[in-house]
């Protein structure tokens, strides 16, 4: 419980690095909202840090402009281990957290270009995400991690129930 107050602190939206994240960019603010929220329901689902996690989905984007946030607001050590791994685009994925936020970012990038293109009509979720899954197989981006096929089935599975929240975004 040590970090409890850090993560409320980091979660609040009227704390002072989202609210000055949502004037300066709305849409990478609204990206990172949807991405915390679907890394907190994968998390609770896989037995992770949802706390870490939400963290990390709020700010894995603000990170990459400036990642000295990390250690100038002393992020919680789990949430800085995830952001670092996140941010080495050199380094492969180790953590099933990183993981999750990597899937939940793709996931999120692709439904939100899909409803930028087609906005009068419905898309086919489930083979959007089947395909963002199947590149991510392809190109082994779980290669070096410990998360399992049932693990990955299971995120999979989350964000096809989620088609009303795609009707959201």
């Amino acid at each position: 419980f040590k970090d409890r107050e850090k993560y409320l602190e980091l979660s609040d939206m009227e704390n002072t690095i989202l609210a000055e994240y949502r004037k300066t960019s709305r849409n990478d603010y609204m990206h990172s909202i949807h991405t915390a929220y679907f890394c907190e329901r994968i998390a609770a689902k896989l037995s992770l840090n949802a706390e870490d996690l939400k963290c990390a989905g709020y700010y894995h984007r603000l990170v990459q402009t400036n990642p000295d946030i990390l250690e100038e607001r002393q992020f919680p050590k789990g949430v800085r281990r995830i952001l670092s791994e996140y941010s080495d685009k050199n380094m492969s994925t180790k953590s099933k957290e990183t993981v999750v936020l990597m899937c939940a970012d793709a996931i999120v990038n692709v439904v939100q270009q899909l409803i930028a293109q087609n906005s009068e009509q419905n898309a086919n979720y489930d083979a959007v995400i089947d395909r963002v899954f199947n590149h991510f197989l392809e190109e082994n981006r779980f290669g070096q991690c410990d998360i399992t096929m049932r693990e990955i089935k299971t995120m999979q599975s989350i964000f096809k129930e989620e088609k009303l929240y795609y009707d959201f975004l």
